[in-house]
């Protein structure tokens, strides 16, 4: 409430009075498609997965994950109990927090002060509560794109675990 306070009184983003929040690094760039960045484990199956239960479970909870619920794909494919999703599921979140902390700090991008709500499409959420920063959208592309890239080595693993009609 603060930095919203200091933005509506200063007209501005920057220099808000608490840069680093959990809101300003994980809602905004460690967290959009659920916890564990799930919206980038989805993509990563759409790129390279081979096992068609994978495929499918992505395919119905991208819409809901898009608006960061998580829980249907959480549900549908192993990923709590699967000591190989589970390392990106939790390192992704971990790097992004970190690019994002450096990010804000080193003054690149305003820290998050408008609250949006909980459902809005991750990506967007930002930029949005940088008031309509360009700077953030990017650096949230760049937490997507980077997310991706992490779950990409493990989705390939688990396509040699099971072939293709692995059950999820």
């Amino acid at each position: 409430l603060q930095n919203l306070a200091f933005a509506v009184q200063h007209g501005s983003v920057w220099n808000a009075t608490n840069p680093i929040t959990l809101h300003t690094l994980g809602d905004a760039y460690a967290n959009y498609g659920g916890a564990g960045m799930t919206l980038s484990l989805i993509i990563a199956i759409w790129l390279v997965s081979k096992q068609a239960s994978y495929r499918r479970v992505a395919n119905q909870t991208f819409l809901p994950n898009l608006v960061n619920l998580n829980e249907p794909t959480l549900l549908g494919l192993p990923l709590l109990y699967n000591p190989i999703l589970l390392i990106p599921f939790v390192v992704a979140p971990a790097i992004n927090i970190g690019l994002a902390w450096c990010a804000i700090t080193w003054k690149l991008v305003p820290p998050i002060v408008y609250p949006v709500p909980r459902t809005t499409p991750g990506p967007l959420i930002a930029f949005l509560g940088t008031g309509g920063d360009w700077r953030a959208l990017l650096l949230s592309l760049i937490c997507l794109t980077l997310s991706v890239v992490i779950y990409i080595p493990f989705i390939r693993l688990l396509n040699h675990e099971g072939g293709d009609d692995h059950a999820a």
